[in-house]
């Protein structure tokens, strides 16, 4: 007995503790890094230039205040150093942009600038009308295509495609009612501050005697006193006759005067001019009423420069500076802009500004006025007058020339601006108020539900003639579609009808040219969650590059670079461009297993069990005896580098060496640099096998792959990020019994009711009264008190309850056009497809399956189709045959879409067939993730997303084939017509080319009838019915 309890302590004292890295060292091979291959592979599946030219104008509002700036001279004025790329925070800005649902504008808040140096070529696009912007190949404007507004980079786009700008009329009314001189004389220079003298307070400050005999007080004394200049002052420069109030009200007359000075004003150093012909008497009259109105010293005359022209003359350098330097309109009819004051006062009295310039310098002629200017700003600014009021307007510029008058006299003409605005009754001919009837998806709709035009010849001729339709005739005609349409015919209506009562407009590209630029720098904005804004020499909507890695809102970045440093050796670099990982949380990161898990977090994410770039740190350590090097910034000052090892025994990091450098550049993102044992292969289940499926599933990343012995950039094709997944609580149906008590344990609700309804989704106030009934708890006792039992019954009462299905917006699916455009970029097919299945619920965990599918093309028509398989846009490797994902495949009767299948095997042919399983909750078979376990429910929601694909590719394989078979008969047919015509003509003495030429008018005719009949009747079998329904 006594030998026993000895042997009892000998063998307790041997028993420890095991942390989960020494569990890891031990196991490795659970998590994929069994060989050296795929552990390899298993590390980079764990770590894993586009702006505008200076000159460009944008459309802001900053510190509450509309302006049109130059996007260069903007972002310039944030940096300081002269970097290759730079990046700045700023607060306060927002940009014009349209939301994608409905299409209406707004202002949204710009959270960063950028600048780069321009390292490609610049081009042009000129749109339909004459608004023009330049960009680097890779930037983005917003296109329409196939009834969708999408982000095309300018490399893609062509002539005649349609870009996306504003159409109806954006409400930026403004509020300022008045201008203050007093707070606007404090920026003006000194030279110009010490000239002003303040008239009518002089007598209620102790100043000189003189200044009180006369009324004036130079306003050097009020700054150097620090005393605020009283509102009732009047102002004026030196002892000049004229002056104007402290305090100058906004009004209709003084916008009129602005209009008329920028259409016939020229600044000079102590005078205004207005030029007019001598028949323009009421504009002369209304002039000298604005002025008397904006101040009663105003002093000004009437000049007679020759017989046809007259001259208002106003004699007040106070009204030059007003002019020049406070509201910056420019002195000389050259250098004429729209203030900024125009875009901040109401609408009113900005269409008073409109009035003053079109009558000074505009005229009306066949419905449309006509105005002119050598002014590049000022044109461009009326453009943006125009086209943020709903005006449909064109322009053009004619180049400077010599030009020869009566008498020999030659004269150099400076480049003019002409713009030609439409009236109301004209807007329909404008292409900005037509909608294009092929690229919206208008005609196809149409078509489709209207039988009139569907099978009779005659009246779909006159729709096809159509390239555009007039909106508003489009409006109502919709709108009866909408209401008797159901299925995808009901939702591409909608689609079409937001489209069409949006805010926007859709203008066709004209041309697209190189550029020259002499600045050195290309520029943008980040603007979350729209990553838009109107810019341009005429407003167009462009695409922002850097903004947005998901949960961040940042289109990814990705670099590998894997470099051979002997036989079995390999240096592994990883970066990429997300919002990186504060100072103070680095070293857990990387160095504690399982900290920061998703592992209890109901939100469809990548990784959850909390292993992954932590297992590859350990497989580096355990392989080389080398640290991990870590370099991480949030875009502030500073960049951290770290290197660590894990400390197995305490599962916590050793650090080697930590260091801080500057961040000039504003980087953010994370480095990782490690080595590692492992076998290099490009083929099969290799690295660039996995980033290329990476790359499809995810085509809106940027990856760079610099591997041993070559590089490869999958490019991205997307702007777009897939929308964020919400977390959400979880559901009783998906909740274990030991799940249930630990929640109880730690809940802050006072009650079970409470507990039920603030800790789970879908669970009411009746339906946790419902579960505490069915489990004979009482609802108001403490969570935390409940025996065993009664938590086993309340578990059980939880299943039982009828209860709403839990929320399906913690998924994040890709959708149909970003998984053909993933496929398209990387797959030489023929044919693509995608069906995204609506969201379902398994064990209370939502999920939902995506199928695409590439047929045809280059692939191989012999052999099994290629399938790849997803869990959360995370390509599964390894393990194919044990996950459902295969074995639901397998059980698709492929031979019913006319391919071959040998029994209960993969399909064969020139087929790839891609599935992706998104779900909070991934039911892997191993901890290394390499395949999904075969739960029933799982396995027939894909192969109903299977089965729906098949059924479209079962289209286009038939409709190939019918055409084929079409083909030859046709080709059978025109053998025999030289044979029959020779023998037709001989009983008829017709000639024989007639007869040829009729019978080959007859053969077209009857096999495009063939051709109708085929595929109408074609379409009409339903083989949906014939398949297995569960």
């Amino acid at each position: 007995m006594v030998e026993e309890k000895i042997a009892a302590e000998e063998l307790s004292k041997n028993m420890k503790e095991i942390s989960v890295a020494e569990f890891f060292e031990k196991n490795r091979h659970l998590l994929g890094y069994e060989n050296s291959t795929k552990a390899m592979l298993t590390v980079i599946k764990e770590l894993v230039d586009n702006s505008v030219e200076w000159s460009e104008p944008v459309v802001i509002k900053q510190d509450g205040r509309v302006k049109i700036v130059k996007i260069g001279e903007f972002i310039d004025s944030f940096f300081t150093e002269k970097e290759d790329t730079q990046s700045s925070s700023i607060e306060k800005c927002e940009v014009l942009a349209f939301d994608d649902k409905k299409y209406h504008i707004a202002w949204k808040r710009a959270s960063k600038v950028h600048r780069h140096k321009l390292r490609n070529k610049l081009f042009e696009i000129e749109l339909v009308g004459g608004r023009k912007v330049t960009v680097t190949a890779s930037h983005s404007v917003f296109a329409l295509r196939n009834g969708k507004i999408v982000a095309e980079e300018v490399k893609n786009l062509n002539n005649g495609d349609y870009v996306v700008v504003p159409r109806k009329e954006i409400e930026i009314d403004g509020d300022v009612n008045c201008i203050d001189l007093r707070q606007v004389i404090t920026k003006l220079p000194k030279e110009i501050r010490y000239k002003i003298m303040v008239h009518g307070v002089a007598k209620g400050f102790p100043v000189k005697r003189d200044w009180k005999r006369f009324d004036y007080v130079p306003y050097e004394y009020f700054e150097k006193n620090r005393i605020e200049i009283p509102q009732n002052a009047s102002i004026s420069v030196k002892h000049g006759r004229s002056s104007m109030p402290a305090l100058i009200n906004i009004t209709p007359e003084l916008m009129r005067l602005l209009g008329y000075y920028a259409a016939e004003g020229t600044c000079y150093d102590k005078c205004v001019t207005f030029s007019y012909g001598i028949h323009e008497q009421d504009t002369i009259n209304d002039t000298e009423l604005c002025l008397k109105l904006i101040s009663e010293k105003m002093h000004f005359s009437r000049i007679m420069a020759h017989e046809t022209a007259m001259t208002i003359k106003v004699h007040s350098e106070i009204f030059a500076i007003f002019l020049r330097d406070i509201l910056k309109t420019g002195s000389m009819a050259i250098s004429k802009r729209v203030p900024d004051i125009v875009w901040n006062v109401s609408k009113e009295n900005r269409e008073h500004f409109l009035r003053g310039y079109i009558t000074g310098d505009g005229y009306i002629k066949k419905g449309r006025i006509t105005v002119a200017t050598i002014s590049e700003e000022l044109s461009i600014g009326l453009q943006y007058l125009y086209g943020l009021g709903g005006l449909p307007y064109s322009t053009r510029m004619t180049k400077a020339r010599e030009q020869r008058f009566y008498n020999n006299y030659t004269s150099h003409c400076k480049k003019v601006y002409y713009t030609y605005v439409y009236i109301s009754d004209l807007h329909n001919r404008s292409p900005l108020y037509r909608i294009p009837l092929i690229e919206s998806g208008v005609k196809d709709l149409f078509i489709e539900t209207n039988s009139l035009l569907k099978y009779s010849d005659s009246r779909k001729y006159t729709f096809e003639l159509h390239k555009s339709f007039v909106i508003d005739g489009l409006v109502q005609s919709l709108k009866t579609i909408i209401e008797n349409a159901s299925g995808n015919t009901l939702k591409q209506a909608v689609k079409i009808g937001q489209l069409l009562e949006g805010d926007v407009g859709f203008l066709q590209i004209k041309n697209i040219k190189e550029k020259k630029s002499i600045h050195p720098y290309v520029y943008d904005f980040s603007v979350p969650g729209t990553e838009k804004f109107l810019g341009g020499r005429g407003p167009i909507f462009l695409h922002n590059s850097l903004d947005a890695c998901e949960e961040a809102k940042i289109l990814p970045n990705i670099s590998i670079a894997v470099k051979q440093v002997s036989e079995s050796r390999f240096v592994i670099k990883a970066e990429d461009n997300g919002p990186g990982i504060v100072e103070e949380k680095l070293p857990l990161a990387f160095g504690k297993l399982l900290y920061g898990s998703k592992f209890h977090r109901l939100k469809q994410s990548r990784g959850v069990q909390g292993l992954g770039v932590h297992g590859a740190i350990m497989y580096s350590q355990l392989t080389s005896g080398k640290p991990t090097k870590i370099t991480s910034s949030i875009g502030n000052n500073s960049i951290n580098t770290i290197e660590l090892m894990i400390d197995v025994m305490r599962n916590e990091p050793h650090i080697l060496s930590d260091k801080k450098e500057k961040n000039p550049d504003k980087w953010h993102g994370i480095k990782i640099e490690m080595e590692i044992e492992g076998r290099y292969i490009e083929k099969g289940q290799s690295i660039l096998e996995y980033l290329k499926e990476t790359a499809i599933m995810n085509p809106y990343a940027k990856i760079v792959y610099n591997g041993p012995d070559n590089k490869i950039t999958f490019s991205r094709v997307v702007h777009v990020l897939p929308k964020i997944p919400k977390e959400i609580k979880p559901h009783p149906y998906g909740v274990e019994l030991g799940i249930l008590i630990r929640m109880a344990r730690s809940t802050k609700a006072k009650n079970i009711v409470g507990f039920l309804k603030a800790d789970f989704s879908r669970v009411g106030k009746t339906s946790a009264l419902q579960i505490c009934k069915l489990s004979n708890v009482n609802p108001h006792r403490k969570p935390s008190d409940l025996t065993h039992e009664e938590f086993t019954k309340l578990h059980k009462a939880m299943q039982e309850v009828k209860l709403v299905s839990p929320p399906t917006n913690c998924l994040s699916e890709l959708g149909e056009e970003t998984i053909v455009k993933g496929l398209q970029k990387e797959i030489q097919a023929e044919q693509f497809l995608a069906i995204s299945r609506p969201p379902t619920v398994y064990r209370g965990r939502p999920f939902a399956v995506e199928v695409g599918i590439a047929y045809g093309g280059s692939l191989n028509p012999n052999g099994d189709a290629e399938l790849f398989r997803f869990a959360n846009k995370v390509p599964l490797m390894y393990h194919q045959s044990d996950c459902a994902i295969t074995e639901a495949v397998r059980e698709v009767d492929w031979r019913r879409y006319g391919l071959q299948q040998p029994g209960s095997s993969l399909p064969q042919g020139p087929l790839v067939i891609l599935v992706h399983f998104a779900s909070v909750w991934v039911p892997f078979t191993s901890e290394g993730k390499q395949a999904i376990a075969s739960y029933p429910d799982i396995i027939k929601e894909v192969k109903l997303a299977l089965q729906d694909a098949g059924r479209e590719l079962k289209k286009y394989i038939s409709g190939k084939r019918k055409s084929h078979e079409i083909q030859m008969r046709k080709s059978l047919f025109e053998n025999y017509i030289p044979e029959a015509a020779g023998a037709i003509s001989k009983l008829s003495d017709v000639p024989k080319e007639k007869i040829i030429s009729g019978l080959e008018k007859i053969l077209k005719k009857g096999i495009k009838e063939i051709d109708i009949e085929e595929n109408g009747e074609g379409e009409k079998a339903n083989e949906a019915g014939n398949e297995e329904k569960s």
